[in-house]
C-alpha cells in the first residue's frame, strides 16, 4: 500500500527528517543514487534487507528519508506506517 499523506505530512515537520524522497519507477537504488551525488556523500546499504532495491516502487508507494541517527527509534515508533531501514550515511 501507498504510504498516507498523513504520515508524510508528519515526517515534514519533524526537525529531525532532513530528507523525504519519493520512490517511483526509477526504484530505490536510483534514488539513493540521486541522495548521494546531491549531497556528496556516501550510503552504505544494509545486508539481509526485505526490499528490493532495484524494483519499481511505482506511483510513489514509498519514500526515502534521511533521518539522524539519535532519533531514529523516536521515529519508528511514532511513524505508524510499515518501514524497512535500509542505509546509513557514512
Amino acid at each position: 500500500d501507498p504510504i498516507a499523506l498523513e504520515t508524510v505530512m508528519k515526517l515534514a515537520g519533524s526537525e529531525y527528517v532532513h530528507e523525504i524522497l519519493p520512490v517511483g519507477s526509477r526504484g530505490i537504488k536510483r534514488e539513493i543514487e540521486d541522495l548521494e551525488q546531491l549531497y556528496g556523500i556516501r550510503i552504505e546499504i544494509k545486508e539481509n534487507i526485505r526490499v528490493k532495491l532495484d524494483t519499481s516502487s511505482g506511483s510513489t508507494s514509498a519514500i526515502l528519508l534521511m533521518v539522524q541517527k539519535e532519533r531514529l527509534n523516536s521515529l519508528i515508533a511514532n511513524i505508524g506506517e510499515e518501514f524497512e531501514v535500509i542505509g546509513e550515511v557514512m
